[in-house]
């Protein structure tokens, strides 16, 4: 089984069991112009796969809500340009903090919080499990930056403005060294109003996830 698919067979079942009521009847600070991950049902987010030219995708805020681990995520549909198939990514906002979970799928099955609206070059850390080439499956600490904010940024062709730009550095542990950086590498691009723009990860100079937004559409 794909991750996606696992993703999508635990998304599901989420959903199932903690959705709530339709987000466009509810008053909160999630799809506004203000948020860098609006939610209103039946907005929409085209992407182009920079690596993979069948990984194009389409992103559709469903209106419904899933808590997982105490974070409330939208649930957005993910639908594959190459497939009929339908899956689920989960992002979450809590205050200036996001969250994404199946969105960067370099980082498996793992809740990322992949964004903090607050000072540039703020930093945080994360602890995960993840498999690195040359290391295998092993615990991992990501360590983010909030590199740039509120400039301007240009993807396929448009130019977006209120642009927060998100860095991330791979470390892991070395035996009789300590923490050392694994060759893994990201760059994350959010535009106020409109969401994520682009999604880069990178393995020692080489791309192994490229993700760009084309089109989009907020309801």
């Amino acid at each position: 089984m794909s991750f996606k698919s696992l993703l999508a067979v635990t998304c599901m079942s989420l959903i199932l069991f903690s959705c709530s009521k339709d987000k466009s009847v509810e008053k909160n600070d999630q799809g506004n112009s203000t948020s860098f991950q609006p939610t209103t049902t039946g907005s929409t987010w085209n992407y182009q796969d920079n690596i993979n030219a069948n990984g194009n995708f389409t992103l559709t805020a469903t209106g419904q809500d899933s808590t997982v681990n105490g974070i409330t995520y939208a649930v957005f549909a993910d639908k594959p340009d190459s497939t009929s198939q339908v899956y689920a990514t989960l992002l979450g906002q809590s205050q200036h903090d996001y969250y994404a979970l199946g969105f960067v799928t370099t980082f498996g099955n793992t809740a990322l919080l992949y964004l903090k609206d607050t000072t540039k070059n703020a930093t945080w850390t994360q602890d995960i499990s993840m498999n690195i080439p040359n290391y295998g499956q092993i615990n991992a600490e990501l360590d983010f930056t909030l590199a740039q904010t509120e400039i301007s940024y240009t993807v396929n062709g448009k130019t977006y403005p209120n642009v927060a730009h998100v860095s991330l550095l791979v470390k892991v542990e070395v035996p009789g060294i300590g923490l050392t950086p694994a060759g893994v590498t990201g760059d994350i691009y959010f535009a106020r109003g409109v969401g994520i723009l682009s999604a880069v990860v990178q393995n020692n100079g080489s791309k192994v996830e490229d993700v760009s937004l084309l089109s989009y559409s907020i309801k």
